[in-house]
């Protein structure tokens, strides 16, 4: 709990070393890619947070290959902090964790692009009920594809449950897989 409260207050994530290549990967290839926010044990979402930046310095120094041995650094910008009870969430299943309810993940867990912009968009409606006002600029809505052509992957989410204050995240290239332009990293336990 206090390492997501320490990234509410600070804005920064540091990535624990087994999750940090995932999260530089997916980073690095989408277009837009978000963590998804919860305390372990708390039985809420906490909120979600855009990546505007994110490094590793074992990475920098020894190359692109050392970017899944080291911890890394990620700067946020919140979009939205609103408590979303696990209950409001029970229908979406991750189907990148073997179809279970979102509540239930593992730290640096993805989400499908489709549950993965549900969630958001519960976090979003939940928030706005509440009178509670976005803090960043909105989330980048996928485009949808062409009749006919196949859908792009607009990102994944995912959250993590692990015991951890991990976040989870959703992300392409990342921890569960996932591709596409723009993604999307869950984060929190």
């Amino acid at each position: 709990k206090q390492a997501v409260a320490t990234a509410l207050e600070s804005s920064r994530w540091a990535a624990k070393r087994e999750h940090a290549g995932a999260l530089l990967r997916a980073t690095a290839a989408a277009d837009e890619a978000l963590l998804i926010f919860t305390a372990n044990m708390s039985g809420h979402f906490q909120g979600y947070a855009r990546v505007l930046s994110s490094s590793s310095s074992a990475a920098a120094a020894a190359g692109a290959g050392a970017a899944a041995e080291a911890a890394a650094e990620l700067t946020l910008e919140w979009v939205c902090r609103h408590d979303l009870p696990f209950a409001k969430t029970a229908h979406l299943r991750n189907p990148l964790n073997d179809n279970k309810p979102v509540k239930i993940c593992r730290d640096g867990q993805e989400l499908s692009a489709d549950v993965g912009e549900a969630l958001c968009e519960l976090l979003d409606e939940t928030a706005a009920a509440a009178g509670v006002a976005l803090l960043g600029p909105p989330r980048r809505r996928p485009t949808p594809a062409p009749h006919g052509a196949e859908a792009e992957d607009a990102g994944d989410e995912g959250a993590e449950r692990d015991g951890s204050d991990e976040p989870a995240s959703a992300g392409a290239d990342a921890e569960a897989g996932g591709s596409g332009k723009r993604g999307r990293k869950r984060s929190g336990s």
